[in-house]
């Protein structure tokens, strides 16, 4: 994209949205809504959208540090699908996003709360960013597919998400 070319704020949030959406299914999280609404996030913050995410489909499956991890690479997959659908730098898209900022930030206080190391800690959060550039990559036909489908009917539930997705690509689910 060059300077004189506009984004459409809406398709930019339907693609912001999405890589949520693909990250929670190829990591195995259940997906609730994608919704392009705008409103208040559970944190106080104004959205322009959101992707509602079932993190308790999660509770028991996973270690609780590789439910962390999986939750970072949900919160950046986000700005890692806008960053490279519009030749943005995905560290500065991140940084606009106060929530995503914010899931990050809790992962990373869970992870404390485990007890675990600082090391190990900044080990899910590279493993977590490095997981949704490749996921967002690998999956960018899902992710348009889906953000096509929610630009066009603003909300998404969380079937017809993964109804898209299977149409798109079978193996969006290999990793659940």
């Amino acid at each position: 994209m060059t300077g004189s070319q506009q984004v459409n704020p809406r398709w930019q949030r339907a693609i912001h949205e999405a890589g949520h959406a693909v990250a929670a299914l190829v990591t195995g999280i259940s997906i609730l809504c994608l919704s392009l609404e705008r409103g208040i996030s559970t944190r106080g913050l104004r959205i322009d959208s959101s992707c509602w995410i079932d993190y308790q489909s999660m509770e028991g499956k996973f270690r609780p540090d590789d439910v962390c991890k999986r939750k970072m690479t949900v919160a950046y997959a986000g700005a890692v699908a806008q960053a490279l659908f519009f030749d943005e730098c995905p560290i500065e898209v991140f940084c606009e996003q106060k929530d995503d900022q914010e899931n990050v930030r809790k992962c990373v206080d869970d992870l404390r709360g485990l007890r675990v190391s600082e090391s190990h800690v900044w080990k899910c959060r590279k493993e977590a960013w490095e997981e949704a550039i490749c996921l967002v990559e690998e999956r960018r036909s899902v992710i348009y597919a889906i953000a096509q489908a929610a630009n066009q009917k603003q909300t998404l539930k969380g079937p017809e998400i993964e109804d898209i997705a299977r149409s798109v690509d079978p193996t969006t689910f290999q990793n659940g």
